[in-house]
């Protein structure tokens, strides 16, 4: 059985699909379906599409220009199964009381190592609760199953922020894994993020912002 859908919306089979796509069966830990749509429609649509495949119990959408480092998704997945989050946080501007884990990514960095969104700020090794990208994000399928990217957003390409939005009204909390680094091959874009996305570190020591991973 798998444990794992890997959802990649793509346009065209290219180096940086093939390349992705390598890197997945190379670097993947649990079993999993790979499934990925080449429609000619918008990235939220094709979202759309892409969630309504699968029955495994998580679910991870990967962009066709992202390159997977080794076990990514058995860090991931235990990130989001494990870590323990504060009685309150604040995230995004909002704060979230008895919250839980929602949504897992990891550090995002171009092929030159340079800084691609706030997640690359998080430390390696360290845990934060901040925006996720949707260049990688993981989550339990059980706990959205009626999930679905707003194609109000495709002009801002934000379908991404929005689905992550949606999981935070409901508690669910992104957070970003330190302990994975992934390469994306996309061309450097404006930081065009909303006003109070912002990236909060969440200390490994005891306080109310702690956290623990289990081992």
């Amino acid at each position: 059985m798998t444990k794992l859908d890997i959802l990649i919306p793509c346009y065209a089979a290219n180096e940086k699909l093939t390349r992705c796509i390598n890197s997945i069966l190379a670097n993947t830990y649990y079993p999993y379906n790979l499934v990925l749509t080449v429609q000619k429609q918008s990235v939220a649509e094709n979202r759309n599409h892409l969630l309504r495949s699968g029955t495994s119990p998580y679910v991870a959408f990967l962009d066709d220009d992202v390159e997977m480092p080794h076990h990514w998704d058995k860090h991931l997945i235990e990130c989001l199964d494990q870590l323990q989050l504060p009685d309150e946080v604040d995230v995004m501007g909002v704060k979230v009381e008895k919250p839980f884990i929602g949504v897992v990514g990891p550090r995002i960095v171009g092929a030159d190592g340079s800084p691609q969104n706030l997640s690359s700020m998080v430390e390696l090794g360290t845990f934060a609760v901040g925006y996720v990208c949707g260049a990688v994000m993981v989550w339990r399928r059980s706990d959205w199953p009626n999930l679905y990217a707003d194609t109000n957003f495709i002009a801002s390409q934000y379908e991404d922020t929005d689905l992550v939005m949606q999981m935070l009204a409901k508690g669910g909390v992104p957070v970003i894994d330190g302990r994975v680094t992934v390469t994306h091959f996309n061309e450097m874009k404006e930081n065009t993020l909303p006003r109070g996305i912002r990236t909060r570190r969440i200390s490994m020591r005891n306080g109310r912002d702690s956290v623990t991973l289990e081992s």
